[in-house]
């Protein structure tokens, strides 16, 4: 089975082959994945199959080569929900990978990912992650990461509609919250963006955080 470096590597050479890189940001527990390699003594081992890239704005997506036939040749399929039309790109080792975006007006489920075949599922809050994402270079690729604060903000916002997943994303989130708290920088960053939150957005994360016992938040929530 290969590795998890080794199955991203794969994952994003297609998307560099697409030119994509530049139109998506890795969120969620993989972006995590990448944060041991950017700030000191992060350690927090990822037990996730899933990867998700935020697509910012949908209608830049281009199909150059053909996505679907160029995640065929790594040996991934896809399969569509008949619901939504949303698309999930799918290997034998049962990783999974989704583009998701950001409600748009018409809340719509999915959104259509520009000139491409594929559905992407519309989801609340993603526009926390467009504030100066994390640029990070991976083998030679260049790709961008939700930050830190924003993937603690984000996660507590949608907790409570995460049902099957909560336990991973209490673990995680705690883990990270804890080390912004730590780190001078990355606190004031996490009270910049507290400060900016809407007051219904900041009801969400206080009911969150003491439903889900997640209290050191409520210090920097106000």
């Amino acid at each position: 089975m290969k590795d998890n470096h080794e199955i991203l590597k794969e994952i994003l050479n297609v998307l560099r082959k697409e030119e994509l890189l530049d139109k998506i940001i890795l969120v969620g527990s993989w972006a995590v994945y990448f944060y041991h390699e950017i700030f000191t003594n992060f350690d927090l081992n990822i037990r996730t199959t899933d990867i998700d890239f935020y697509v910012p704005i949908p209608s830049n997506f281009k199909d150059k080569f053909g996505i679907i036939k160029s995640f065929r040749a790594i040996n991934y399929d896809f399969r569509v929900d008949t619901l939504t039309n949303k698309v999930v790109f799918f290997s034998p080792d049962e990783f999974e990978l989704e583009f998701i975006t950001g409600l748009n007006r018409k809340h719509l489920s999915t959104v259509r990912l520009g000139s491409t075949p594929i559905y992407a599922e519309s989801l609340p809050y993603l526009n926390l992650y467009n504030d100066r994402p994390l640029n990070y270079s991976f083998e030679g690729m260049a790709i961008r990461l939700a930050t830190p604060t924003a993937y603690v903000i984000q996660k507590l916002l949608i907790l409570h509609l995460r049902k099957n997943k909560t336990s991973k994303d209490i673990e995680s989130l705690t883990y990270v919250l804890n080390y912004i708290i730590d780190h001078p920088k990355l606190l004031e960053d996490l009270l910049t963006k507290s400060k900016v939150l809407s007051k219904r957005s900041k009801r969400i994360i206080i009911k969150n955080a003491k439903t889900f016992q997640i209290l050191k938040i409520l210090e920097y929530i106000y």
